[in-house]
């Protein structure tokens, strides 16, 4: 369904669009009845996504609600002064909206799960609080998830191996399997490897094995690891030999050739 829930939204004198755009909005449907499912992708972690999530659901609901109130005000189906003042007849019902936010990050969510979680309130008042829950999905921490759809089960199960560095997991069950080439650029899309989304968009044909992509990809994360160990080892020797820090500094930008800000947060990071 069209992902743009956008709406003009009006409480009282005051009246704002509200622009808001899903990255997925399907209707699946219950018997005779349907719900809508939104799904919004996200790598980073954001810190009002209940209150994100809450909006764009008031915006479908008001969107549905306003079409119905259209249809009875031209048919002037209204059968008491109440039904008139709102728009809807007594037994009007709109459909329900779930939305699930799918967060592919390396870290952990540490961010609000609900619209409680956001707010600073007497722990008194609490109960007379309405609370709003998001709907959150950690690739991360999803091992106990199991999908009809087996190209999803790739995305998690890889994701969740890179996540946690299992190079030997990766080796055995993803580097000669044999995957098509939009899983290929979703998979170097959600784990940020250059060498899958390189190697899927030089790949001839409909499908493709990713064992040159991740081998390269592997290597590289070696050669991070190497880089980062004699990095982190500058800091500690320096701090134990009591160097002042622009000496640290100095040796760091020279030996690993890296940027004198990328410097000073490295010394941040490995300061005790």
């Amino acid at each position: 369904m069209d992902t743009d829930v956008s709406e003009v939204a009006q409480v009282g004198n005051y009246t704002e669009t509200v622009e808001r755009t899903l990255d997925v909005v399907k209707k699946s449907a219950f018997g005779t009845e349907f719900v809508l499912l939104g799904i919004e992708n996200q790598k980073k972690i954001h810190y009002g996504m209940p209150l994100r999530h809450m909006g764009s659901d008031y915006l479908t609901y008001l969107h549905e609600c306003r079409g119905i109130t259209s249809i009875n005000r031209k048919n002037k189906v209204f059968s008491n002064g109440d039904e008139f003042l709102s728009g809807l007849k007594r037994d009007d019902r709109i459909h329900g909206v779930i939305t699930l936010c799918v967060y592919y990050g390396e870290k952990d969510w540490d961010g609000p799960r609900s619209l409680m979680d956001m707010l600073t309130v007497p722990e008194e008042l609490r109960p007379y609080m309405s609370d709003y829950k998001m709907n959150l999905l950690e690739i991360k921490k999803s091992g106990k998830l199991i999908f009809n759809n087996e190209e999803v089960n790739t995305v998690f199960g890889f994701s969740r191996a890179l996540y946690s560095k299992d190079t030997a997991h990766i080796a055995k069950y993803y580097s000669s399997k044999k995957i098509s080439k939009e899983l290929g650029l979703t998979l170097g899309a959600i784990t940020g490897s250059k060498q899958i989304i390189q190697h899927s968009l030089e790949t001839k044909g409909e499908s493709m094995t990713m064992c040159n992509a991740l081998k390269e990809m592997l290597q590289e994360e070696r050669e991070l690891g190497i880089e980062t160990g004699v990095i982190k080892g500058i800091v500690i020797t320096g701090q134990t030999l009591n160097l002042p820090k622009e000496d640290i500094q100095t040796m760091l930008i020279s030996k690993c050739n890296v940027s004198t800000e990328d410097a000073l947060n490295y010394i941040k990071m490995y300061w005790n």
